[in-house]
């Protein structure tokens, strides 16, 4: 069954927050290789496709590369043959050390595209570059859900508002929200009900601040104005028995 995703479910989320220790996706085991293939291309116009491609015509000419005493290819000789093979502009690599670009942190040369590095969990691009992309997935979730929760709204708007500190509460917040301390120093977060509350009550704030910031304004704006059109110019040449 082909992979779908879109940022509205949050299912990727879903699924981290319910096994917080969680490694993989249910679907690297799940999806096949060729519907990841296809995934992959839907978000990179192709990419994979193309690098596999690549990888095939690198596997039937690696034989025709220059190598060095202990066969193994020569650095120049490998980018000079990405360069002659790369021409259409979809592949992006380093010219210095042949490392592809583009894969997602994932850092391959075209002649170990199939062997894992250091920080990979597949050997295979396909799984490697699938999984990366699922990680990316979840980042745009929860920027996603941030954005448009009520819960997570409403946090940031008790957090950035400058009237929350006049409701005479002593409250923490941080990255992981906004709440208060329980009687045994706990933090403990506000529920939605407490946000929509607080939220509504900094709102009234801001309503009086600026009403009376329109009177005060009206009252004595007219009092500026007037007073700067009744006052006259000061005299520059004579300053004697003005007190400094």
């Amino acid at each position: 069954m082909p992979f779908t995703w879109n940022v509205e479910e949050c299912k990727l989320m879903k699924e981290s927050e319910n096994k917080p220790n969680l490694k993989y996706f249910a679907a690297d085991r799940e999806t096949s290789r060729e519907d990841k293939i296809a995934f992959i291309d839907s978000q990179t116009d192709g990419l994979m496709t193309a690098l596999l491609n690549l990888y095939e015509k690198y596997q039937a000419e690696a034989d025709k590369l220059k190598r060095d005493k202990w066969g193994i290819i020569k650095q120049n000789s490998l980018v000079a043959w990405m360069r002659r093979n790369t021409k259409d502009g979809k592949i992006h690599f380093s010219e210095y050390s042949g490392e592809l670009r583009s894969l997602y942190g994932a850092e391959r040369r075209i002649d170990n595209l199939m062997t894992r590095r250091t920080w990979d969990s597949y050997d295979d691009i396909v799984d490697e570059m699938f999984h990366r992309l699922l990680c990316r997935c979840l980042k745009e979730e929860r920027a996603w859900f941030a954005k448009h929760d009520e819960y997570s709204v409403l946090s940031r708007k008790l957090i950035d508002s400058p009237y929350m500190p006049l409701l005479g509460i002593s409250y923490w917040w941080g990255t992981d929200g906004i709440g208060v301390k329980d009687e045994n120093g706990r933090s403990v977060k506000f529920t939605l009900e407490e946000l929509r509350f607080l939220s509504d009550k900094c709102d009234k704030l801001a309503e009086k601040v600026s009403s009376y910031a329109a009177e005060v304004s009206g009252k004595f704006g007219d009092f500026h104005r007037k007073a700067t059109q009744d006052c006259e110019p000061l005299e520059d040449a004579d300053n004697e028995g003005v007190p400094f």
